[in-house]
Formats: C-alpha cells, sequence, structure tokens
C-alpha cells in the first residue's frame, strides 16, 4: 500500500533513505535529476492528485512511499539500543524526548524539526490520545521524522519506568508551584529523557510523580501563563545542550 508525503524537503529525505517510489512535481529541484537517474517515475504539471491536498501546503511537490516502511518502532529494547549510542553532536549527553498527549499535528512535526535540528534524535509518542505522522506532521517536520528514532507506545507510565531502569533521569516541563527555573539549575545528567505534556492539560499527574524534576521556562509576564509546547522544547533543549 502507498503513501503520500508532502513538500519538497520530506521528498529529498525520503529519497536519501531509498523510500522514494514516486515523485510529482509542479516545480523543478536540483535533486529532480538524482531522483530520475534512479529510475523512479517522475511526473510533471498538473496531476488529479494535487486535488487531493488542496487544504494542505504541500509546495507543489508529492512523493509516494511504501506505506509498509517503518517510520517508528514499538519495542523499547530496540529503541534503547539506538538511543544508548546517539548522541548530539553538541553534547555527550543521552537526550530523549517524550510526548504526553499532543494533539496538534502542526506542534508535533515542528517537535521534530526543532529536536532533529539540535541533534536530539530520540522521541516518544503514545499511540491512543496522541495525533500521529500524518501528511501535516511529515511536512512541518520539514523531513526530519525520516532521520529520527521514533517509538510508539500503549502506556507512558510503563515506559518512562523502563527508561528509569535504564539510568535515565526523568525530567517534566510543567509550571508547577515547585518547579525549577532552567536558568538557574544546570541539569548534569548524562542520560535524561525529558516529559513535554498536551498543549491543554500539561504533562500527566502520574507522570510528573514519576519524575525527578520538574523544571520551567522564566516569563517576564505571566499573564501569557506558559509558551507553546514546541517553543518550549526548543527553549529546554537549548538550555540543557548549552
Amino acid at each position: 500500500m502507498e503513501k503520500y508525503i508532502l513538500g519538497k524537503k520530506s521528498v529529498i529525505e525520503a529519497f536519501k533513505s531509498n523510500r522514494l517510489k514516486a515523485l510529482y512535481t509542479k516545480v523543478v529541484f536540483p535533486e529532480v535529476s538524482d531522483i530520475k537517474k534512479k529510475n523512479i517515475p517522475v511526473y510533471f504539471g498538473n496531476n488529479k492528485i494535487f486535488g487531493t491536498f488542496n487544504n494542505v501546503n504541500h509546495q507543489n511537490v508529492i512523493g509516494v512511499v511504501d506505506s509498509k516502511e517503518k517510520l517508528f518502532i514499538e519495542d523499547i529494547q530496540e529503541f534503547l539500543e539506538i538511543a544508548n549510542n546517539v548522541s548530539s553532536k553538541l553534547t555527550n549527553k543521552k537526550i530523549v524526548l517524550v510526548l504526553d498527549e499532543i494533539q496538534d499535528a502542526g506542534n508535533f512535526g515542528s517537535i521534530m524539526r526543532t529536536s532533529f535540528g539540535l541533534g536530539v534524535k530520540n522521541l516518544i509518542f503514545k499511540k491512543d490520545n496522541q495525533v500521529q505522522i500524518n501528511e501535516t506532521v511529515m511536512k512541518t517536520s520539514m523531513g526530519s521524522y525520516e532521520q529520527l528514532n521514533l517509538l510508539r507506545v500503549t502506556n507512558l507510565s510503563n515506559t518512562i519506568e523502563k527508561l528509569k531502569d535504564n539510568g535515565y533521569w526523568i525530567v517534566s516541563s510543567a509550571l508547577n508551584d515547585d518547579s525549577i527555573d532552567i536558568s538557574k539549575q544546570k541539569l548534569n545528567f548524562d542520560k535524561v529523557a525529558i516529559i513535554f505534556g498536551n498543549e491543554n492539560n500539561g504533562v500527566s499527574p502520574n507522570l510528573l510523580k514519576k519524575s525527578d524534576a520538574i523544571i520551567k521556562i522564566p516569563m517576564e509576564d505571566n499573564s501569557v501563563q506558559s509558551f507553546n509546547v514546541s517553543v518550549s522544547v526548543g527553549i529546554i533543549l537549548f538550555y540543557l545542550l548549552f
């Protein structure tokens, strides 16, 4: 069964990872010639496939990949084997992002793009009550989802326990009374998993209880209450890495 990916960057990443099966495009870009050299079908100009995605900004570039290709794994041990051998070029720390019921596809894709850009390539998300990897996520991530070590789980609580068993410190981002101002407290953990919560409800109470530390971002004007979750990921990773 085939699946569509949207946008030039997503198509290029799929091509680099040998997952691209066909390309529909209304524009010419440098990689098109490389794609044709690999005997991958390239269809130029208007095609009915573009009408399927009228409400999405596809940049006039749509790729076809095999949906059987694995975008994520569902085995914690397989995930950890990869995570324990992947470090950011900016730090020797092993960092895992944990997403607790993110609902907005744009946020999910932006988180992927931000974490990948900072060299944090390990990400855990839920199977239920969580937006899944769809066309909008792929497009917003600018193809970075292709390069991430992604784990999808049914139970985050159990997953957190397994991370702890493997030496990870658990840190949650939340605006609690006892939250630590991240600008005043350096997190000197070699292995750390950072939990970011739902856009409306934040991190689940049971996950907060399992956390070794709860951190917050300092704000000049608290009337805003909080940052967008994808913005929070960028700020906290910056503090953690630098």
